[in-house]
């Protein structure tokens, strides 16, 4: 146990299928990129005429400190397909090699079902399901550090923890086949993009509360996290940023999702 709760906890689900989930701890961290960071990979993304990259790397200052106030889980792998087939009783995936792989080609609309579901039909005394705030999964992802990846500075180690270009063959992976982070999660870079619960606003960090920031609600588009099989290592840094239409039938062959649940305390 650790603030009284178990560090890791399994959910079970319909047809023997389980989802594992890991107790993150409160504590505070200084969220989203430096000027220098900005600044260095901007100048990559122009050399790559990266029009992407040029129009959202500004979106990640200001550096800004955020405090977690609250534990709270986050799963230890990315979604995958059997586990939301045990849920919602479907597969949308494009990447169909196995069912360990994760899901993706879900929509903003399909995930929120897809929580709605775990917290009605699979519901678990004294948590609550949801998708993770942009915070908290910057959080879980840097686990502590304070680099440009959650590895290090350099790129040398990156194909250890994440499926990316240089390793994925295009493809998604089964998850939890590469190095956790020091949190023990799997695949928070690579391999999918992940959906968070947050309004993607470009002006967030200028005016988000220091302390358990719930993320904006302006827009028609949410932010994703942490990059998929198909991105190069700039999209995988600790402080990307990146964001995707909450249209109802808005899918991507890269975009998949991880659940995080709160800790409901009782009255």
């Amino acid at each position: 146990l650790y603030l009284g709760q178990p560090v890791e906890r399994i959910i079970d689900l319909a047809g023997g299928e389980q989802l594992t989930m890991i107790l993150i701890p409160p504590g505070e961290f200084d969220m989203g990129s430096s000027i220098e960071e900005q600044q260095r990979f901007l100048e990559i993304a122009r050399e790559n005429d990266d029009k992407w990259d040029l129009e959202h790397i500004p979106d990640e200052g200001p550096q800004h400190r955020v405090v977690i106030t609250k534990p709270f889980y986050l799963s230890k792998y990315e979604t995958t397909q059997a586990q939301w087939e045990a849920v919602m009783e479907e597969n949308k995936a494009a990447f169909r090699v196995n069912l360990s792989h994760p899901i993706e080609q879900v929509s903003w609309d399909d995930v929120n079902e897809f929580v709605r579901r775990m917290n009605f039909r699979n519901g678990v005394p004294g948590l609550k399901f949801m998708l993770p705030t942009e915070a908290r999964w910057e959080y879980a992802c840097r686990a502590g550090t304070t680099s440009t990846w959650a590895c290090g500075d350099t790129e040398d180690r990156l194909t250890e923890v994440a499926w990316i270009k240089p390793n994925s063959r295009q493809q998604t992976h089964p998850v939890g086949e590469l190095r956790p982070n020091a949190f023990g999660l799997y695949d928070m870079n690579g391999n999918v993009w992940e959906w968070c619960s947050d309004g993607y606003d470009p002006d967030y960090y200028s005016h988000s509360p220091t302390e358990d920031p719930p993320g904006s609600t302006v827009g028609g588009e949410r932010v994703t996290r942490g990059g998929g099989y198909n991105t190069g290592s700039e999209s995988i840094r600790a402080a990307s940023r990146f964001s995707c239409f909450d249209f109802a039938d808005y899918v991507l062959a890269d975009l998949g999702v991880r659940l995080a649940a709160s800790i409901v305390v009782p009255e």
